[in-house]
């Protein structure tokens, strides 16, 4: 899930590189091994990471199993363990190609 702005993506169709580094985050300022977004452009810092709202990013992209929604919005469940898993299959790769069509990451 991607937090949209004025019910606009931030990632737009095209095929983006993305590459392993140490982050944080405002609501975790502890650094963490993640996935940066790059080249996307006017934006910077579009992370993988957990959250389960769309409130919980910034622009970022939350990972998560299934999807729902309630009177509360658009909700992913089981972030942070999909997270850790996610990290956990790209041990040793240090980028991979990330390409978006119409608004959905394949």
């Amino acid at each position: 899930m991607e937090h949209s702005y004025n019910k606009l993506p931030k990632l737009k169709a095209g095929t983006y590189r993305c590459a392993r580094g140490m982050h944080s985050l405002h609501s975790r300022p502890t650094p963490f091994e993640t996935f940066e977004i790059m080249d996307v452009p006017h934006c910077t810092g579009i992370l993988f990471h957990p959250g389960n709202w769309q409130g919980d990013s910034a622009g970022c992209v939350l990972v998560g199993r299934t999807h729902t929604t309630s009177a509360e919005g658009c909700m992913i469940t089981n972030s942070r363990q999909t997270f850790t898993r996610f990290m956990l299959d790209l041990e040793g790769v240090e980028s991979f190609t990330l390409t978006v069509e119409d608004g959905i990451p394949t």
